[in-house]
């Protein structure tokens, strides 16, 4: 079958953003913003493995081989990590369960897409966090709203309670590519003084993590580690309170062994108080 016979791919694109995904699921933005990302990152690597227009892609130009094939580029030459790689394989299945759902004509090519495995990932910890669009209320030090309000002072808004704290070059607010790529720029600074940040995924949501780590060491409880970083359910939490190389080793001098008293013989001592007292 042709793609002049296949139904047309970029209908099914646009319900699939347009209604199913806003409209029927009712996801929160940056998840449609995750789902946009990896369809079109696969389109356009499509379009290019194929030597075509996107507007000339059809369902015979993304089948699995085309999706393998992609999968190994993100690996390959985007050097994204596993967790990437099979959150984009997460992508392309709701998209082709979407699809197949509505279409009989490539029901085939969706069930051979379903059938690509996601990899195993090594269980890492996050180094040393939640989605953009929840509001959450934290406490801040003393020393830090006094820098808030000096900062604010200098832009000319502190009366202003709703500005946006951190702008870019264009006042606008800072998109989360934006605080990424900051955040990316002071690691690379960093790293001439600490050289082991240069081998490390450091992004805005490594904070996250750092702050769920001290407010462990802190001695906090984990609901009040789940509770600071907004998160609905305790489990969600696990996830950022991974025991770190400090914290094992607390814990296992907290189980050393009290020494064993050198002991004498008291069959040797027939005084057996003084034996006693010499324990």
């Amino acid at each position: 079958m042709t793609n002049a016979d296949m139904p047309s791919l970029g209908h099914f694109v646009q319900t699939f953003f347009g209604d199913h995904l806003t409209r029927q699921r009712n996801l929160r933005p940056n998840t449609v913003l995750n789902y946009r990302d990896a369809i079109k990152l696969f389109l356009a690597f499509s379009a290019d493995h194929h030597g075509k227009d996107v507007t000339q892609l059809g369902f015979t130009d993304v089948g699995a081989d085309t999706i393998l094939a992609f999968l190994s580029h993100l690996e390959t030459t985007r050097n994204c990590c596993v967790r990437t790689r099979n959150a984009r394989l997460a992508a392309l299945h709701t998209f082709y369960r979407y699809v197949a759902a509505r279409e009989p004509r490539v029901l085939a090519l969706c069930q051979q897409v379903a059938m690509i495995p996601v990899k195993k990932a090594r269980e890492t910890p996050a180094a040393y966090l939640g989605k953009g669009d929840k509001e959450r209320l934290c406490p801040v030090r003393a020393s830090t709203a006094k820098l808030v309000r000096q900062y604010l002072r200098e832009r000319g808004l502190e009366e202003v309670h709703d500005a946006p704290l951190l702008v870019g070059m264009n006042h606008h607010p800072l998109t989360r590519h934006g605080i990424l790529r900051a955040v990316q720029r002071r690691v690379r600074t960093a790293a001439a003084t600490l050289p082991s940040l240069a081998a490390k995924r450091v992004g805005a949501h490594t904070f996250r993590h750092a702050a769920a780590i001290h407010l462990l060491r802190a001695g906090n409880a984990l609901p009040v580690v789940r509770s600071w970083l907004g998160h609905v359910s305790v489990v969600t939490t696990d996830h950022y309170t991974r025991i770190d190389l400090e914290m094992k080793r607390r814990a296992l001098e907290a189980t050393e062994p009290v020494p064993s008293p050198r002991q004498g013989s008291w069959q040797r001592n027939p005084d057996l108080l003084q034996w006693l007292e010499a324990l």
